[in-house]
């Protein structure tokens, strides 16, 4: 899949508190309550020195000042998501850029206390599938999407660049899930018949683009009854082995013609 991460220049990795208020949003004097109660991302060479914001300071002022504004969180909060965020080797600005760089919609998935999470909406959703909030207790989770806010930062460095989300790569997605997936009754019941242990063998005949023709070999256990095996089922092949006048195997191939029209009750597919 074609790659689209821009570069970002050592020269464009310098802000000011005039660059923060415009892209951020907040004013001279929120800027010095953030500071003052640790929830600002910058460096000063001097104690009264000018504040100086890195390109990924100001993303992690951005995503604290729009979950503080969305959210309502104080800023107690934002300390912690700042912390994590600019702990050391992390940069979760880069990393967003890789993923946006393929086309994917980005969010930052976190309680503001102990779980963080930055990834794709596809990769979030396998989390979720898998547990990753299973807890008895209360919990809330921000989920906020950092596209607007990598892309803002952007635009501020000196050779603006867009990363825009694509469509195609979640066609692209959707294929490939709908490969592994069960899409009709039809296909539910091939594999109920490959996963029965009693089946033999089995035909699929395709009858057109909407049914099959479904026939599943059954062995009757040693000492079946043969009149019950061909009474059993309306329509049947029964074919029996003989050996020194006693019946040593019996096998009957019932055919089932099944439609392949999706038939959805709640979220399960169910076989007519």
């Amino acid at each position: 899949m074609k790659r689209a991460e821009p570069k970002v220049d050592a020269d464009d990795s310098s802000f000011t508190a005039g660059d923060v208020k415009d892209a951020a949003g907040l004013s001279y004097r929120q800027i010095n309550d953030w500071d003052s109660k640790g929830a600002l991302p910058n460096s000063r060479e001097q104690e009264a020195g000018w504040r100086k914001f890195s390109v990924r300071d100001l993303f992690v002022l951005m995503v604290c000042s729009e979950v503080r504004k969305r959210y309502g969180m104080p800023l107690e909060k934002l300390v912690w998501l700042k912390s994590f965020m600019l702990q050391e080797g992390a940069n979760h600005f880069q990393a967003a850029m890789r993923m946006m760089g393929y086309g994917l919609a980005v969010f930052v998935f976190t309680d503001l206390e102990k779980n963080f999470t930055m990834d794709s909406d596809i990769d979030i959703a396998d989390l979720l599938n898998l547990g990753y909030c299973r807890s008895d207790n209360p919990q809330a989770y921000i989920f906020l999407c950092v596209n607007p806010i990598v892309n803002k930062v952007l635009t501020a460095l000196k050779k603006p660049v867009r990363l825009d989300v694509s469509d195609t790569v979640y066609h692209a997605q959707w294929a490939a899930d709908a490969k592994v997936r069960v899409q009709d009754s039809a296909e539910i019941a091939v594999l109920d018949a490959m996963r029965d242990n009693d089946v033999q063998r089995f035909i699929v005949t395709k009858k057109g683009d909407d049914e099959i023709l479904l026939e599943n070999e059954q062995e009757l256990p040693k000492g079946a009854d043969l009149n019950t095996a061909v009474c059993s089922h309306n329509f049947q092949t029964v074919i029996i082995k003989r050996h020194e006048g006693q019946n040593v195997r019996i096998s009957r191939t019932m055919p089932k013609k099944i439609s392949r029209r999706k038939k959805r009750f709640g979220s399960q597919l169910q076989i007519s």
